[in-house]
């Protein structure tokens, strides 16, 4: 099952803290937004 082999590899970027991953989100959409 290659699907699950792929799901592992998105797996680590869950593994990172929520609050992380949303600051990086918001400061991504302000980045697209400004540009």
């Amino acid at each position: 099952m290659t699907t699950r082999r792929r799901g592992s590899n998105s797996g680590s970027i869950i593994k990172w803290p929520q609050k992380v991953a949303h600051r990086r989100l918001r400061e991504w959409y302000i980045w697209k937004e400004a540009n």
